[in-house]
């Protein structure tokens, strides 16, 4: 299990007093607020979607509309979004279809794009609006967002994503890895038109099966029937292992399509966001393809923030970690300064001093003009077959001769199932050195740093590995070990080797034919190493209840059984013609 937390979702959650200027007591909430419900917003199939709208009593002329699409219908929905809505503005939240009121079924991602257009649509008819709309929130409110600009409405002026998911790409696979918590959210989701929030905090029946799929080796594709009975859209993800036409059809994802994109963007996410990929992806794609303006006025903001805290208000711990005091600002407040600038024309949000504004852990505050302007040079460490204070070698220099580095591993091991399951969803493990006890895995280590360096980005693994079957998944991580012994997780990532090369096609591997993997999505960080300090990478095959396991066969691996699965021998080449590496991006001066 990787030390990000493998929870993807967002509601409309409760606000503490203390983490927005604007709250309001439940006592003034009738008294201050006009609330619209029971909305029927008509789609262009004769669909119609529930909803309400929330405005401040005082406001009577037309306004802009801030619109949250939800798929989380909850009771409190109306307070919260109060809680957060200043005067001037109207808020509304309208619901996918099959959730709360809303008609039809809710089939996850597959109409957002769609109904989200015939919404602002509605919206710029109503007497309150003013013409103009902004979208914000969180997961799969931030993925609904990006949907929205697939066909971007005229009346939509900003967006805001906040730890957007990107169906395909970081939910409900990662890097071509499923993951069978997307069975738990699919109950959360679909089981009734509210939220089945009993059977999500169910943690220990969701473990126990997880565990159950790990440890008897049943094909991935059997996990619902595990649960209570097949579940249609869980098997429909599955039928869909590449990234083809199906999920591309949810969110842009043509260069012609981010070219259309020409609004101000607010990106939010955080280093230890379970959905950072997602996030990441689609601000990517719009600064390589967006119209060059629109591209000036998408801001990223990223600091060691969590799933939850990039959305409302970061956390003052995650795991053992102590967050930097200056690095917990209330996020839910820069929102809504962002739909002041972008749709009242006041002052920029005082956070957003250039393009890329990110925390440096140690470091504070940092404002750059692009990913690029954070970094002035590349450390690279070559791995070695040799040993220092008990672990593989990273060194600056490639070793000229060296025999490969082979790495046995049984895929039937069920190594993780009861270490893992006592375990909360935290991030303790990693802090405590607890990694160190798996075994199938190679650990590399720098000497210590002679010098300080501000590491800021993804690290990239550059390696050149032979398998002795047609495929393999790997999982990553980097590490800064301290000077007292103590790790700090940097990043991690996991890849299926046979999507490597294209998301959109697999390609088995030859059995035991040297192939080089660049492996460059990994989580971003920013972080301030300590001279004295390591970087340590650890590298396995993926071996986790929380991940879907590859034997390694080259077949359907949803339907891949432990029952006549046979070991992987992995080799890792280190010599001057495989040089394998990894890179960090740092800022040195």
């Amino acid at each position: 299990m990787t030390f990000r937390c493998l929870i993807v979702i967002a509601v409309f959650c409760s606000l503490s007093s203390d983490s927005i200027t604007m709250a309001q007591s439940p006592a003034d909430f009738a008294k201050n607020f006009t609330v619209i419900e029971n909305l029927r917003i008509p789609m262009r199939d004769g669909i119609h979607l529930s909803g309400f709208v929330v405005r401040h009593k005082s406001d009577t002329l037309p306004m802009p509309a801030i619109l949250v699409s939800s798929c989380y219908p909850a009771e409190g929905n109306k307070f919260r979004a109060a809680q957060v809505l200043r005067k001037g503005f109207a808020g509304i939240m309208v619901y996918s279809r099959g959730k709360e009121k809303s008609e039809g079924v809710f089939e996850p991602f597959e109409h957002e794009a769609q109904d989200n257009y015939d919404v602002i649509e509605w919206l710029t008819k109503q007497p309150w609006c003013n013409g103009k709309v902004g979208m914000f929130g969180g997961s799969y409110l931030g993925f609904t967002q990006w949907a929205a600009c697939k066909n971007l409405h005229p009346a939509l002026k900003t967006i805001v994503p906040q730890v957007a998911a990107a169906p395909g790409i970081d939910f409900p696979m990662q890097n071509g890895v499923p993951m069978p918590y997307m069975l738990r959210w699919l109950n959360y989701t679909t089981n009734q038109r509210m939220v089945d929030t009993a059977s999500f905090n169910n943690l220990g029946f969701w473990y126990r099966l997880y565990n159950r799929l790990y440890t008897q080796g049943i094909a991935f594709n059997q996990l619902d029937s595990l649960d209570k009975s097949p579940d249609k859209i869980f098997q429909r993800w599955l039928q869909h292992p590449d990234y083809d036409n199906y999920w591309a059809g949810m969110i842009p994802s043509t260069p012609e399509e981010y070219a259309k994109i020409n609004i101000p963007i607010l990106t939010i996410t955080g280093y230890f966001d379970a959905d950072q990929l997602g996030a990441m992806h689609y601000y990517q794609m719009h600064n390589r393809y967006g119209p060059t303006e629109a591209v000036k006025n998408h801001y990223l903001l990223i600091g060691p923030w969590d799933h939850g805290g990039a959305q409302f208000m970061p956390g003052k711990k995650i795991g053992s970690y102590t967050v930097d005091s200056a690095a917990i600002v209330p996020i839910i407040n820069i929102v809504m300064d962002w739909f002041d600038y972008t749709l009242k024309g006041k002052a920029k949000p005082a956070l957003l001093k250039d393009r890329v504004n990110r925390f440096v852990m140690g470091g504070g505050w940092k404002h750059v003009a692009s990913l690029q302007a954070m970094n002035t040079d590349t450390l690279r460490f070559y791995l070695k077959n040799d040993s220092a204070d008990s672990f593989l070698s990273l060194s600056a220099s490639v070793a000229r001769r060296s025999k490969p580095i082979a790495l046995y591993y049984d895929p039937t091991d069920v190594q993780d199932s009861v270490k893992v399951f006592k375990k909360t969803e935290e991030f303790e493990s990693d802090f405590a050195n607890e990694y160190l006890t798996r075994h199938n895995q190679l650990v590399f280590q720098t000497p210590p740093l002679k010098e300080e360096i501000e590491l800021n980005g993804s690290p990239i693994a550059a390696l050149f590995v032979s398998v002795n079957k047609r495929d393999v998944d790997f999982s990553l991580a980097f590490y800064e070990v301290l000077p007292d012994g103590k790790s700090f997780p940097l990043s991690s990532s996991v890849h299926r080797a046979s999507y490597h090369r294209n998301r959109s096609k697999r390609e088995s591997l030859k059995a035991g034919k040297v192939t080089s993997f660049r492996f460059e999505d990994t989580f971003f960080t920013s972080r301030r190493i300590r001279k004295g300090s390591r970087i340590r990478f650890v590298l396995k095959p993926l071996n986790s209840p929380f991940w879907q396991k590859n034997y390694g066969s080259g077949e359907d691996v949803s339907r891949e059984v432990k029952i006549g699965a046979s070991p992987l021998v992995i080799k890792v080449f280190t010599d001057e013609k495989h040089a394998s590496c990894v890179l960090l991006p740092c800022y040195s001066g």
